[in-house]
């Protein structure tokens, strides 16, 4: 699914898909096996991600097995995400199995997932060199 910031999510399962190479792949780039927003997501609640992948090929990239948003914000609530995957079956970069979400330019909204407080103390805040990774309090 591509989405965007006004989409809202509520009390589904999304699993078991794939975003990556068809036939004759050649540098395929792979975002949000279960999910790909651009601009961000708006709400996700009491959704399940299992089991989804995002495969790259060749030099292309990979990111997000269950979600992947770009340049903006999503807010995750009661979101369980098991069993995703990124991978790549060349020399490219992969992301964020489970999620991932970063920024490409410097767009006005920081990439961020808000999530419960509760939950934010057991999240590690990871930043690579071509990636920004964070949370909104």
């Amino acid at each position: 699914m591509l989405l965007d910031e006004s989409t809202t999510i509520t009390g589904t399962v999304i699993s078991n898909n794939t975003a990556g190479p068809g036939p004759a792949p050649t540098n395929v780039i792979a975002y949000g096996g279960g999910i790909n927003g651009d601009y961000g997501l708006g709400n996700i609640t009491n959704v399940t991600l299992s089991g989804n992948s995002a495969i790259g090929t060749g030099t292309g990239a990979a990111a997000g097995g269950g979600l992947n948003t770009t340049d903006g914000a999503v807010v995750l609530t009661n979101v369980n995400a098991t069993n995703n995957t990124a991978s790549t079956s060349g020399s490219g970069n992969a992301y964020g199995g489970g999620l991932s979400t970063y920024n490409t330019s410097s767009a006005s909204r920081p990439p961020a997932v808000a999530v419960p407080e509760e939950v934010r103390a057991m999240l590690p805040l990871i930043e690579p060199p071509s990636m920004v990774v964070g949370l909104l309090v």
